[in-house]
């Protein structure tokens, strides 16, 4: 559970980029957005927000897995 507190200013090309250096280093195709609230210091809710309007930007890729896992990797 994350703490009450002023949100953290990461622009949309850092979460871009933190969803490469996850997938990077965890060796994986995708990540989640708890794994990247992890790295930038948001809330997993607030991060999953911003990531769903990048991905329908089309600046990042999704896909849900067993109707509650939604899954990011970086646009082709």
């Amino acid at each position: 559970m994350s703490k009450p507190g002023p949100t953290p200013s990461v622009s949309d090309q850092e979460l871009i980029t933190a969803v490469s250096a996850a997938i990077n280093e965890d060796e994986a195709p995708v990540t989640t957005a708890q794994a990247i609230a992890n790295r930038v210091g948001y809330s997993r809710y607030e991060t999953s927000k911003r990531l769903n309007r990048l991905a329908e930007a089309e600046k990042l890729s999704r896909d849900r897995l067993n109707g509650n896992v939604v899954i990011y990797w970086p646009s082709d």
